[in-house]
């Protein structure tokens, strides 16, 4: 059974959610406090809880500040803010704590199917160093001439949505904290947005300067914390040039080249968590993969259980990213897992990083899925795709 802890200070409101997820109650085993001392004592008390969902305004304790302890304790735990659209100022300061952002009111179906996402990337993912290492994270480090770009952005009165998409549109780590934050249930979004400048123009430039400026949701990325081996500026040009060779491939078709662009962008993120929390991990694989040629996600499994494609998949899943999105972080070494009979976000990814890493290591043995490529029939856009990961460069077509 998972178990679920509900905190609010008021009392209509929880058994307001208790009546609602009644249903649950063979599935789930809920708890429902008043307020963040509470919640802490059960938490210190029973068995490890899987979600904690927490309202923002409570008196004594807040839902940032108990969420920003259960990261520190507990944080193997999903957390979640469950608050209202006049709150929004203040839910922003769990921008760094809150995995997941709800509204009030918030009918069970929604409730459930949040939850349940989660569960499921608990139950792919069962390994609880993984949980620990993805929960102790406050944001994704950022490339330090893109986090001070940003930065200047956001100081300067006229700046606009497309000077802020072109400095978004090369970092990582930025672009998957605001799709994070664009996609809560905060800003009214209906679907999940998989386009930077639409969750951009979404977020707005107002709420992204008050979370870069005051609330502090970026970091920029440390050398000295991370893996010595680990050069953040050739990730970067590598994730960029994978991005941009995926969504060339889905020219005429608007949608597809954008989610294109942002599975690519975001495909090695889980390669970011390792270097810069598990750095002496990362530089054992590194070695051990340039003395026997073994892929590093395959040392990675070997040394953890799971790899940065598992990394990737469960921080976009329980941050709420598109399911095409955390697919593709998951998979993208292994396409053929996934039945498909068209070239997808996943399939383009994939060729893209394989093409790239030829570019990147000419004497290194393909990394194409040929089974994919056979069954696509993409054999004869080989050559065209290969010139294109010869000569892209970061800032070409920019999303």
């Amino acid at each position: 059974m998972k178990r679920i802890l509900f905190v609010d200070d008021e009392r209509r409101v929880l058994d307001g959610l208790k009546r609602m997820l009644r249903g649950l109650r063979k599935e789930w085993d809920m708890h429902f406090v008043e307020s963040g001392a509470e919640a802490l004592k059960i938490l210190e008390q029973r068995s490890p809880f899987d979600v904690v969902v927490s309202d923002m305004r409570m008196p004594g304790m807040d839902g940032a500040e108990l969420l920003n302890t259960v990261q520190e304790r507990h944080p193997g735990a999903v957390r979640m803010i469950l608050s209202g659209h006049a709150e929004l100022e203040l839910a922003m300061r769990s921008a760094t704590c809150a995995h997941q952002f709800l509204t009030k009111p918030c009918d069970s179906e929604h409730i459930k199917a949040v939850v349940t996402r989660s569960f499921a990337l608990h139950e792919n993912l069962q390994d609880p160093r993984l949980k620990d290492v993805v929960g102790q994270l406050h944001s994704l480090p950022a490339l330090p001439r893109a986090y001070a770009a940003l930065n200047a952005a956001m100081a300067d009165e006229e700046v606009t949505i497309e000077s802020v998409a072109d400095i978004i549109s090369e970092d990582p780590g930025i672009a998957a904290k605001v799709l994070q934050l664009v996609n809560s249930s905060f800003f009214g979004v209906v679907r999940r947005i998989d386009s930077l400048r639409h969750a951009i123009s979404y977020l707005g430039l107002a709420n992204l300067k008050s979370l870069v400026l005051n609330y502090g949701i970026l970091e920029e990325f440390d050398s000295a914390s991370a893996a010595p081996s680990f050069d953040i500026e050739k990730a970067q040009q590598h994730t960029l040039d994978v991005a941009n060779l995926a969504r060339r491939m889905h020219e005429g078709n608007k949608k597809l080249s954008e989610q294109a662009f942002l599975g690519g962008m975001l495909h090695d993120i889980g390669k970011l968590v390792i270097a810069t929390n598990l750095p002496d991990l990362f530089e054992r694989v590194s070695r051990l993969g340039r003395m026997s040629g073994i892929p590093t996600q395959e040392l990675e499994r070997r040394a953890l259980g799971f790899n940065h494609g598992d990394v990737g998949a469960y921080l976009l899943g329980i941050w709420g990213m598109p399911d095409p999105i955390v697919e593709t972080a998951q998979l993208h070494h292994r396409p053929s897992s996934v039945a498909t009979g068209a070239l997808d976000v996943l399939g383009s990814v994939h060729v893209a990083d394989a093409l790239v890493h030829e570019v990147e290591e000419p004497e290194a043995a393909s990394r194409l899925d040929a089974e994919l490529v056979g069954r696509l029939g993409l054999e004869e856009h080989l050559a065209e795709w290969r010139g294109f990961a010869a000569t892209v460069r970061v800032g070409e077509e920019a999303a």
